[in-house]
């Protein structure tokens, strides 16, 4: 809307074109030796409240319904982003009997792992910086495909969010040559938090099962 916002879309834009080596450079310059710990667990802080800033109550509780109504759940997350998935993955997977994880392999690979999606299907697509190109051509077969899409991302400028839904931002940010993934995995961790409360009674006698065979 203005020029502040320009700038600030450019720098972020500018960021997330940095070769690994450079974000190792960057990081050499802004962090002292000694100072390695509180400079980086202080910014992630700083990532949670900015993503505490980007959300909504609303939209992350139709984000939350649209999944439990949902014939199908698909979950792809590519590179880095794939951490995020398997963690949601693992724990959808004592929740719901429908959870498919896309196995993030070439791009016909993930996309015949996808043939059966359509109507009443959500995937969940979860892509930071740098963007995984086969998560977006695989959104945009779901989406192509009749599914409701709900996009895990960084910002109004990535480019999932013009083939969401809806969509979840989490502030990404890098920290040295690696990603934080803190914050996305925060947002991800309450998504767990919230479908698991809606199903509370199913989730019980599974944990009781999942009790009884470490017990075993």
């Amino acid at each position: 809307e203005g020029y502040p916002e320009m700038q600030k879309a450019l720098q972020n834009y500018s960021k997330n074109r940095l070769t690994a080596l450079q974000r190792l450079d960057i990081t050499n310059d802004r962090i002292g030796e000694g100072e390695v710990l509180k400079t980086v667990l202080t910014q992630d802080i700083d990532r949670i409240r900015t993503t505490l800033d980007m959300n909504n109550d609303a939209d992350f509780n139709k984000a939350i319904d649209n999944i439990l109504a949902a014939k199908n759940i698909y979950i792809f997350g590519a590179m880095s982003s794939n951490i995020i998935a398997r963690f949601l993955d693992n724990y959808f997977q004592l929740i719901f009997d429908n959870v498919h994880f896309v196995q993030p392999i070439n791009t016909s690979g993930i996309l015949q792992q996808m043939i059966r999606i359509g109507e009443g299907d959500v995937m969940v697509s979860i892509s930071f910086p740098r963007y995984s190109k086969n998560c977006l051509n695989a959104t945009a077969f779901a989406r192509q495909s009749g599914a409701h899409i709900i996009a895990l991302t960084d910002s109004e400028n990535s480019p999932l969010v013009p083939l969401a839904d809806e969509k979840l931002l989490a502030k990404s940010d890098m920290a040295s040559f690696a990603d934080s993934l803190v914050a996305p995995l925060s947002l991800v961790n309450a998504i767990i938090v919230a479908v698991g409360m809606k199903k509370r009674e199913g989730l019980e006698k599974t944990l009781e099962k999942l009790e009884e065979m470490w017990d075993a």
